[in-house]
């Protein structure tokens, strides 16, 4: 390859006992390599200036799956950033080692292996804080740790939050107050679907051209599905009360 780039898992990482079973599937294996693999040239210069507008999302070398890196400053201005991949996060603890071909940056975790809960990932994600700080006010938190059910949850992020706030000040600042946890309840029960299985965006295509009516905690969530040319990521556009058009483009991005 001309130009690549690898997000290399370090020896710790792989010494998770999450990984036992997983090392010895050689097909699952060269999956999730291929995971950490991007056909490109990326500094980590390239990547906080594509990050500027948006979440910052890459091609991998399997089919239609995809990287998406967020950056965090902290309050002595030192910048982290982080990658996600497969349902994990992890944090670049070196970066920009060069190659003649391109770059290596060493991560803390593997990617492509889920071993944490939906409450595990909303209270870990720093792009969720706001989602998981107002739903532990009224205990809504707590079935997301729950093992024997499954869960699909469209998690609005922080900058949703904030855009939100921007129009509805004073009702923004009320759901983060305890004493409103009851109508925060309402809000993030509309956005959360238990049963016994999970809805993943490959099957969420499959209402395309139609509307499905999900169960939600809170009501019905009525879904369509549009698909478009321009590959790399997934949108959800709000359609009307509890609706929403879920465009796909070929990524993994909500």
């Amino acid at each position: 390859m001309k130009d690549v780039t690898l997000f290399a898992p370090s020896n710790e990482a792989w010494s998770d006992s999450n990984l036992n079973n997983i090392i010895r599937n050689r097909e699952r294996m060269r999956e999730i390599l291929n995971l950490h693999i991007v056909r490109d040239r990326l500094n980590t210069d390239k990547i906080k200036t594509n990050n500027l507008n948006q979440i910052n999302q890459v091609p991998t070398l399997v089919d239609r799956r995809f990287l998406y890196f967020n950056i965090f400053t902290n309050r002595d201005r030192n910048q982290t950033i982080t990658v996600e991949g497969g349902g994990v996060n992890a944090t670049i603890i070196q970066a920009d080692i060069a190659a003649t071909n391109g770059f290596v940056h060493i991560i803390d975790k593997v990617l492509g292996v889920p071993y944490s809960t939906v409450l595990d990932k909303l209270r870990t994600d720093p792009m969720l804080k706001y989602t998981f700080n107002i739903g532990s006010h009224g205990r809504f938190n707590e079935q997301l740790a729950e093992k024997t059910k499954r869960f699909t949850y469209f998690v609005p992020r922080d900058r949703a939050w904030k855009n939100s706030e921007a129009v509805y000040p004073n009702a923004l600042q009320k759901l983060f107050q305890r004493e409103y946890a009851q109508q925060a309840t309402e809000i993030l029960g509309r956005h959360l679907i238990v049963g016994d299985r999970a809805f993943t965006m490959g099957e969420l295509r499959q209402f395309a051209n139609q509307t499905a009516e999900l169960p939600t905690v809170r009501g019905m969530l009525r879904i369509r599905v549009k698909e478009e040319d321009r590959p790399e990521e997934y949108y959800l556009q709000p359609h009307s009360f509890g609706e929403f058009w879920i465009c796909f483009e070929g990524g993994t991005r909500i």
